[in-house]
């Protein structure tokens, strides 16, 4: 029995790694980047495109000194679509830590195709803006 149960076990941890949200890191794309007091902010995802309806994309907060991954606490992002003669539409976005600091995975919903402001909050305070077309 114990024989079979190492075998198993590696089956069911490697699936749960190539299951989780955003892969490989090094296999990601830069979508867009921005620069954001004493921060570069990089939006990336495993296209280099952002897509519309519910996907995944990364965020990477990185320190202007030494360009290394930093940890910048709590992040929030706010996804917003200006809708001429209505008021704008909100998109969703749930913003997890990974366990590399500096690396966040963001779950979001972009319910519509076209121009997207993507409004990052981080930090003290601080914040970034992509704008992005949701394909």
């Amino acid at each position: 029995m114990k024989d079979v149960q190492l075998p198993l076990v590696t089956i069911v941890l490697l699936s749960l790694f190539a299951c989780r949200g955003g892969g490989d890191p090094s296999a990601l794309k830069l979508v867009q980047e921005q620069r954001s007091g004493d921060y570069t902010v990089r939006l990336l995802s495993e296209t280099g495109t952002i897509k519309q309806g519910s996907s995944g994309y990364t965020l990477e907060f990185l320190n202007k000194a030494d360009n290394q991954l930093a940890d910048v606490g709590a992040v929030e992002v706010a996804p917003v679509m200006d809708m001429p003669g209505m008021g704008p539409m909100m998109g969703a976005a749930e913003v997890k830590a990974t366990s590399t600091p500096g690396r966040y995975e963001v779950r979001g919903n972009l319910s519509m195709g076209g121009l997207w402001k993507m409004d990052v909050r981080f930090g003290a305070g601080q914040k970034a803006r992509f704008t992005v077309n949701a394909e």
